[in-house]
């Protein structure tokens, strides 16, 4: 069993229901899921259909290593029903620039499967509602500017608008989701029950252990 043929296995053990070899396939995918494969593992969703903690953990590796994900090659070969479900994530860690930049890189690919010419009309058509899910608000008004702005993608009156969202202290509606993605949550972690044991413990050993150390180093002398 390798990458080669773990999903042509997983799916003759599925029809002939083999559950020893669906178990082992599952275990193995899970153990080599990277952010090279899970966009691959992600488009062929009906094989896991009673697999939810693989495809859980697909999900959260899209969120934790989005740049990774975004900038892989199996990420161009995604249809766009998983393309859009990506987009739309609200979790993803990374910036907006490079979402912006992933979304090109398979329009252009996608242009290439339509055999269509890349061009800024048949980008834009082809991204279609997706482009929507791109936060051009979220980015700096300096990567808007050097970026998405020059690229002819957006009409004049969305590059206008988001301009003036930017600046403007009255600002239009948008079609774009304005907040920077929430990555994920994060969670605190405390070591002591109360501020003051926090406090105690610093002062035992960022004060008092160095002017013991002192003293005793002293005494020795």
């Amino acid at each position: 069993l390798d990458s080669s043929n773990a999903l042509c296995t997983l799916y003759a053990a599925k029809k002939y229901m083999i559950t020893h070899l669906v178990q082992a396939v599952i275990d193995f995918l899970t153990f080599n899921l990277k952010a090279e494969n899970v966009c691959l593992l992600l488009s062929q969703s009906q094989l896991f259909q009673d697999e939810q903690e693989l495809m859980d953990r697909c999900w959260k590796l899209v969120e934790v290593d989005a740049e990774r994900v975004l900038m892989s090659d199996a990420f161009c070969d995604i249809d766009f029903t998983l393309f859009e479900e990506i987009l739309s994530r609200d979790t993803l860690l990374t910036e907006e620039k490079l979402v912006y930049d992933a979304a090109l890189k398979w329009a252009e690919a996608e242009c290439g499967r339509r055999n269509l010419p890349i061009s800024r009309v048949n980008v834009r058509n082809v991204l279609g509602n997706a482009l929507y899910h791109i936060r051009f608000p979220a980015m700096t008004i300096y990567e808007f500017a050097n970026g998405p702005a020059k690229m002819g993608l957006l009409t004049c009156q969305e590059i206008n608008d988001i301009f003036l969202h930017f600046a403007a202290e009255e600002k239009p509606q948008l079609p774009f989701l304005i907040n920077k993605r929430n990555g994920l949550t994060l969670l605190s972690c405390f070591r002591f029950q109360t501020a003051l044991e926090g406090f105690v413990y610093f002062i035992n050993t960022f004060y008092m252990v160095p002017k013991l150390a002192y003293f005793s180093l002293w005494n020795f002398i």
